[in-house]
């Protein structure tokens, strides 16, 4: 296992200590060495989303709300099917001892090559059932378009998950930033000519290639072949169960929203939940990536476990889940008036769903967090049992909510969802004393006072409407 940066001084904070004594106190002992790590997943985050922001509203000026709602059913299937054949390659070479050597990076390589071919296939073969059930023959044509897609993905140098694993993360957020851009460049000059919804699935095949062909430019690939190691690919396998199970829940219950409403609205206002649901995902996504990148790759190098552990992760989440509140609970502040700046008035209900998603947001980063924690400690069961809790909210509550309440009632379940998730993951990891319940309702409410004194500001000062405003779906 590699080693981790160096272990920062063990905190004991005084029981009875406000929430500000706590963030200076960590912010105070919090390791340089995570700080820099954690800043270029930061900065990659920020890079990333301004490119993906940038050609969302160009898209959106240039193509209508449908395809938007046609496009979010093909990347949910695209989504689905990668993390119901997920086996835990990245994982594996993070983790396992002999995860950077050539014989195991090159197992992983081959099992992801198979893998891609077959989901592919599959993907490919069953087009015509899925137009059939959306009742949209566009999606006969345009699923085998993303089983391509799934082919080429299948080819990319495992390379990155070396760097992951020696935590080089400036060459591996280069990777990264560098083939969004191109990315953005192609996307959108295809669909200024072609302004249908091919121009988006041709672009993504193209875009896919580009990064297939970096990631062999940009990481460590020396060596990679097609070669199986029977003891490595029962080692990746055997790990790897855990791993397809709850990417399998997790799918199921992080895109249940998109397949229940692809049946219950119209899909033009598909395209703009999906707008909204995409703006209100960014500091989740933020979340993950430090989860991924930093923490798992950490604790999974780490010596540490029990108490050590504890008083390790306990002095450095406030600090980062501090920030992540203030920047959320600025977001939300001004979440209505960024839709109207940013999309035309075709988009305009999204801000009347953005603020309700971005609430719900703040449990989704605490879950995250923690499932990152809780794969480290390679106990990814956790998750699991936390994302089919969440499942089970959404299965039972969208039905009776929308009777009840109609389409506001559907967004307000899937914005407590992961609270419902948040909580069986607590109750999971208090058992491993890596709960961390008073602090996270302490840090609830910072994170709910700063988003009503920043929309109280910012309406005393004429940017935005009044506080209840935020609220808009519900009255």
């Amino acid at each position: 296992m590699p080693s981790g940066p160096s272990d920062p001084p063990a905190i004991e904070l005084p029981p009875r200590s406000g929430l500000l004594l706590r963030v200076r106190s960590a912010l105070a002992v919090a390791s340089p060495a995570m700080l820099a790590l954690v800043g270029w997943p930061v900065i990659t985050f920020g890079g990333l989303q301004a490119i993906r922001l940038v050609t969302n509203i160009i898209l959106s000026h240039l193509l209508n709300p449908a395809i938007f709602g046609v496009l979010l059913i093909v990347n949910t299937l695209r989504t689905g099917v990668e993390l119901l054949s997920d086996v835990g390659v990245g994982q594996n070479i993070v983790s396992h001892s002999a995860g950077s050597t050539p014989s195991f990076t090159a197992t992983a390589w081959t099992i992801q090559i198979v893998r891609g071919v077959l989901i592919a296939a599959v993907l490919a073969t069953l087009s015509p059932l899925i137009a059939h059930f959306y009742a949209e023959p566009i999606l006969a044509k345009a699923v085998p378009m993303m089983a391509v897609l799934l082919l080429i993905s299948g080819f990319q140098s495992t390379g990155l998950f070396v760097l992951m694993r020696e935590q080089r993360l400036a060459q591996l957020s280069a990777f990264e930033l560098l083939p969004a851009a191109a990315a953005m460049v192609i996307q959108v000059t295809i669909s200024y000519f072609d302004r249908t919804v091919w121009s988006l699935l041709y672009g993504a095949v193209i875009c896919m290639a580009l990064q297939v062909a970096c990631s062999f430019v940009m990481t460590p690939s020396a060596g990679l072949r097609l070669t199986i190691d029977r003891d490595h690919a029962r080692s990746i396998l055997h790990f790897g169960k855990w791993i397809f199970l709850s990417s399998a829940i997790f799918f199921i219950a992080g895109n249940f929203d998109r397949l229940y409403l692809s049946h219950a609205i119209p899909w033009a206002l598909l395209g703009v939940y999906g707008i909204a649901r995409s703006l209100s995902e960014a500091f989740t996504v933020l979340l993950a990536r430090v989860g991924n990148m930093v923490i798992f790759p950490i604790i999974a190098g780490s010596r540490h476990r029990g108490e050590a552990l504890r008083q390790r992760l306990s002095s450095q989440r406030v600090p980062l889940l501090a920030t992540a509140a203030v920047g959320l609970a600025l977001f939300i502040a001004v979440s209505d008036r960024i839709v109207f700046l940013l999309y035309d008035q075709r988009y305009h209900e999204a801000a009347a769903i953005l603020p309700v998603l971005a609430a719900g947001v703040w449990f989704s980063m605490l879950a995250t967090l923690g499932e990152a924690v809780s794969l480290g400690i390679g106990r990814p069961q956790i998750g699991t049992v936390a994302n089919a809790a969440k499942l089970a909210w959404m299965v039972a509550g969208m039905p009776l909510l929308a009777a009840r309440f109609g389409f506001p009632g559907l967004v307000a379940c899937i914005a407590a969802a992961d609270l419902i998730k948040y909580l069986a993951l607590s109750l999971g990891q208090k058992r491993w004393r890596l709960a961390f319940p008073m602090q996270d309702l302490a840090l609830t409410g910072f994170f709910v006072a700063c988003v009503l004194v920043l929309r109280s500001l910012f309406s005393i000062s004429g940017v935005v409407g009044a506080v209840g405003g935020l609220w808009a779906l519900f009255q």
